[in-house]
C-alpha cells in the first residue's frame, strides 16, 4: 500500500467586519454618546479524514447563546464542538473527540471551537481625567486525554483596548493564557487564571473595547480520545478610591447583562477581527498538515 496522505483538520475563521448598527443614545448628564451593541463572532468546526479525503463542517454564529456541531466517521469516530457566548459577558469554547480505529483513515478526527465577544464601555465624568477601574476576572483551559498532536492549542484571554489608538499605544490591559503544542513538544492543557479587583487606569469620556476570546483545537488518531475547554468571565467596577467617585458613571453595551454598579448601562462594540486557528497534526513521526 502506498503512502496514505491523511488530511488533518484545518480551520481558518477570519472575521473582517463592517457593520451598521442601530445606535443607542445614553441619557447621561455629562455626555450624549451614541454606542452600538456588543458583537459575537465565532463558531465550532469539525472534520474527519478518510481515504485521502476529508469532510467537515463549520457553524458560524454572531448571536448570544450556544452554537454546536457534531461529526462522525465511518470507522466509529465521533466528536462535538461548542461555542457559548453569554449576554452576562462571558464566553467558552469546548471540544470532545473520540477517534475511530481505521488504519486506512489513520482513525483521525479533529475539531475546533473558537470565538469572541467585543463590547464597549465608557466612564462619563463632568471633566476629562484619569481614573482607576477594577476588574475581577476568571478564566482557564482544561484538557484531558490524548493531546499530543502538533498544533493542538487553546486560548483564554481578555483584552481592553482604547478606541482609535495607534498600534504603538498598546493595550490598556491583557489577561489570560495561550497554550500550543510544538512540532516536537507538548504542553499541559490544564491551567487557570484569575484576578480580583485588579486596578487599571482609563480616561473618562473615552471609549474602550473589551474583547473576550476563547478557542480550542485538537486532532486525535487511532482510537484515542480528548476533550478541551476554555472560558473567560470578567466583571468591571469603578474603584471607590477615585476622587468624586459619585460623579462617575460607567456605561456598557446595552445588549449585555449588567452587574451591580453605580451606573446606567448603554453601550457598544468592536468587531472581532482576525480570530482563527490552525491545527496541524503529527502521527507516526510524520507531520500531517491540513
Amino acid at each position: 500500500m502506498g503512502r496514505i496522505k491523511t488530511l488533518g483538520v484545518k480551520f481558518s475563521v477570519a472575521f473582517g467586519m463592517m457593520f451598521s448598527v442601530s445606535a443607542v443614545s445614553s441619557t447621561n448628564a455629562f455626555a450624549d454618546t451614541i454606542l452600538p451593541d456588543a458583537i459575537v463572532v465565532g463558531g465550532p468546526s469539525g472534520g474527519v479524514s478518510a481515504n485521502n479525503c476529508c469532510s467537515g463542517n463549520t457553524v458560524p454564529t454572531n448571536n448570544f447563546g450556544t452554537t454546536s456541531t457534531s461529526i462522525t466517521s465511518t470507522d466509529g469516530g465521533k466528536g462535538t464542538a461548542t461555542f457559548i457566548a453569554s449576554s452576562s459577558r462571558s464566553v467558552s469554547a469546548s471540544i470532545d473527540l473520540q477517534a475511530g480505529t481505521s488504519y486506512v483513515a489513520n482513525g483521525h478526527i479533529g475539531a475546533a471551537a473558537s470565538g469572541g465577544m467585543s463590547y464597549y464601555f465608557e466612564v462619563f465624568a463632568p471633566q476629562p481625567r484619569s481614573i482607576t477601574m477594577d476588574v475581577t476576572a476568571a478564566g482557564g483551559i482544561t484538557g484531558t486525554g490524548w493531546l499530543s498532536a502538533a498544533g493542538d492549542l487553546a486560548r483564554s484571554q481578555l483584552t481592553i483596548d482604547p478606541i482609535q489608538t495607534s498600534t504603538a499605544g498598546g493595550y490598556t490591559l491583557v489577561l489570560g493564557k495561550y497554550l500550543s503544542n510544538g512540532l516536537f513538544s507538548t504542553v499541559d492543557f490544564n491551567t487557570s487564571w484569575s484576578t480580583t479587583n485588579q486596578k487599571f487606569t482609563v480616561s473618562t469620556n473615552k471609549i474602550y473595547t473589551v474583547t473576550l476570546t476563547a478557542f480550542v483545537a485538537a486532532d486525535v488518531y487511532n482510537g484515542a480520545s480528548a476533550s478541551m475547554t476554555a472560558f473567560v468571565d470578567p466583571t468591571f467596577n469603578i474603584d471607590a478610591s477615585n476622587t468624586d467617585a459619585d460623579q462617575l458613571q460607567l456605561v456598557f453595551s446595552p445588549n449585555i447583562g449588567a452587574v451591580p454598579e453605580l451606573s446606567t448601562w448603554a453601550m457598544m462594540i468592536l468587531g472581532f477581527c482576525g480570530l482563527g486557528f490552525l491545527a496541524h497534526s503529527r502521527h507516526d513521526g510524520r507531520t500531517l498538515a491540513a
